[in-house]
């Protein structure tokens, strides 16, 4: 019988790289693994929905964690504006607006949150989102923002990036 339930503990705790989390570290760690593979390794509706399943795993973090309110919305707003990204249209702006408040947030916060982040997200929204009436595009923010990221972590394979691009 033990070893009948712990199969099926063993089984449940296989379905969320979330329910594995047993630090604050360990759930991090789970966030980024998610959101990499949400970003990297699916496409369309399955990426769309990856990131649906990612966001809703943060909001229970939210309520169970002890991780700093900087780091969740840090990765609530990339998150987010991945998820938008995949979604795309008029659905992704509403998305856009939340994740720069959430990213804003982390900033006012921390500004080096997840090592220049936040940082490199919201230049590269900036950058990316259409300029106002629609949204809030604005190149030189974006290449500030973006510098900034560089200066906090240059090494940073994602802060690189989103400055080249950019």
């Amino acid at each position: 019988m033990t070893k009948v339930i712990s199969f099926i503990f063993s089984a449940l705790m296989a379905i969320s790289p979330f329910a594995m989390a047993h630090t604050d570290g360990d759930a991090i760690h789970a966030i980024k693994q998610s959101w990499v593979e949400a970003k990297y390794e699916k496409k369309g509706k399955e990426q769309a929905h990856a990131f649906e399943l990612l966001l809703e795993d943060i909001a229970r973090l939210r309520q169970e964690s002890d991780l700093p309110v900087a780091v969740l919305d840090c990765w609530e707003g990339t998150s987010l504006s991945s998820y938008a990204s995949a979604v795309g249209g008029t659905r992704a702006l509403s998305m856009v607006k939340k994740a720069r408040g959430l990213l804003e947030n982390a900033l006012s916060a921390d500004e080096q949150v997840e090592d220049g982040l936040a940082l490199g997200v919201l230049g590269t929204l900036y950058h990316k989102v259409p300029s106002w009436p629609i949204a809030y595009r604005d190149d030189k923010k974006a290449q500030r923002f973006l510098k900034k990221a560089l200066d906090v972590s240059p090494e940073s394979a994602h802060t690189q990036f989103y400055y080249a691009e950019y």
